[in-house]
């Protein structure tokens, strides 16, 4: 039950929800504050789930990431406002908001496949 809610906020969405002062923050910067190794970073960034992750590890890169899983209150407004405006997740790259769109489709067709009839609609 505390695994899917957390994979509410996936751990790509998490990543790349990861901004300071309007900039993204860096991998290096994420896994540093996370005290965990970049390349565990660099592989959540491409997963669409949590699963197969300690609470231990969920907690301290969505904490490095500034996103609360606990209460996602504010990361659902943030990413609502995100997917209506032209240019979203803003403070990335090209390629990066390309990878991120790219996985969103991934997750939102994962969702419906798990999810048929169950009435969650979740999914940004």
């Amino acid at each position: 039950m505390v695994l899917e809610h957390i994979n509410k906020i996936p751990p790509f969405i998490c990543i790349a929800m990861a901004r300071e002062n309007g900039k993204s923050i860096k991998h290096e910067d994420i896994a540093s504050r996370a005290g965990v190794h970049v390349n565990t970073i660099s592989r959540l960034s491409g997963k669409t789930k949590w699963d197969g992750y300690s609470i231990e590890i969920i907690d301290s890169v969505s904490t490095a990431c500034g996103v609360d899983l606990n209460n996602q209150r504010d990361a659902w407004a943030y990413l609502k406002k995100t997917m209506k405006a032209k240019k979203k997740f803003n403070h990335l790259g090209k390629k990066a908001r390309e990878k991120v769109g790219t996985l969103i489709l991934k997750w939102k067709k994962e969702k419906e496949e798990s999810s048929e009839g169950d009435g969650d609609d979740a999914v940004v």
